[in-house]
């Protein structure tokens, strides 16, 4: 057994590092690092082809990856791809719901655009950008009317027949209700409107139509002259009056003077007339207007 024996400066010395030792092994350090948590971003229109102006928006999810739902915002960005025709337009920062949604109602010129959504991120979130939504805008929804082909022309007296047809543009779709003026009162030219007819998206309906003229006519007149007195008479007056009443038309007959005339009232005068026909539909409104000849 092999013993030291320390001065009291070497022991004091060995105290002091035993000390240090005890001290460092009761203080240590420990330096974690948290890294942010990812998020996926998906995109969707509520409705695509869009017309312009009309409230169409794009909606992003952010979905997180850890308990809390992010926060943060959302900038979005629609890109044309005719970059000649239209400008990339870019929203102001939307702030993202407390399911982590957020919506831009867009107003773009007609055209096909790339539409991203780019996440601020927040304290448990990095940023984040999605993939791009096509997007086609197109021009305001509408409908044109057209008269169909074919003759233009009537006989007095006669009606004539014809068709409308009203066609959807830009998706347009609702009812069209179609009304009819014109013509003359005078010279008895009337038209028969339209039904109200449903006009679906991308789709074309039929208005039968009509305008109606008047015939001349002939209208009977019977004198009265030799029936005064004829239905207050006896039953064997009455046969005397009848016999001699034959044989006085009869002379009246030979000598040219006939107790019947007539009078004759003419119909549509023969001419062109003017015919307007109005297709609406709220706000919307187109007119077809024509000539109709009466030979």
């Amino acid at each position: 057994m092999i013993q030291f024996k320390l001065s009291r400066f070497h022991a004091a010395i060995a105290i002091m590092a035993g000390c240090m030792c005890s001290q460092a092994q009761d203080h240590v350090g420990y330096l974690q690092q948290v890294q942010s948590a990812e998020v996926s971003l998906s995109l969707v229109s509520n409705k695509n082809p869009s017309n312009i102006g009309d409230g169409t928006a794009v909606v992003v999810k952010v979905s997180g990856s850890g308990l809390l739902a992010p926060s943060g915002t959302i900038t979005f960005s629609a890109v044309p791809t005719n970059l000649a025709t239209a400008t990339t337009v870019v929203s102001a920062p939307i702030a993202l719901n407390s399911s982590g949604n957020a919506d831009w109602v867009f107003n773009l010129a007609p055209g096909t655009y790339q539409i991203f959504a780019a996440y601020s991120g927040d304290s448990d979130y990095q940023p984040s950008q999605s993939n791009p939504l096509t997007q086609t805008v197109i021009g305001p929804a509408d409908f044109t009317l057209a008269l169909d082909s074919g003759p233009l022309t009537v006989k007095e007296g006669s009606t004539w027949n014809g068709s409308i047809t009203a066609t959807s543009i830009n998706n347009f779709q609702g009812t069209v209700i179609l009304t009819c003026s014109g013509g003359s009162s005078d010279a008895a030219v009337s038209c028969v409107q339209g039904k109200p007819l449903a006009l679906s998206a991308g789709g074309s309906v039929q208005f039968p139509i009509q305008v109606s003229t008047t015939g001349t006519s002939l209208n009977v007149i019977s004198s009265s002259v030799f029936m005064v007195g004829f239905g207050l008479a006896s039953k064997r007056r009455r046969r005397k009056q009848m016999k001699a009443l034959s044989v006085l038309c009869l002379l009246l007959l030979i000598a040219g003077c006939g107790g019947i005339r007539y009078e004759q009232k003419d119909g549509t005068p023969k001419g062109d007339y003017k015919m307007n026909f109005t297709g609406q539909s709220g706000s919307l409104s187109h007119a077809v207007s024509f000539v109709v000849s009466v030979q």
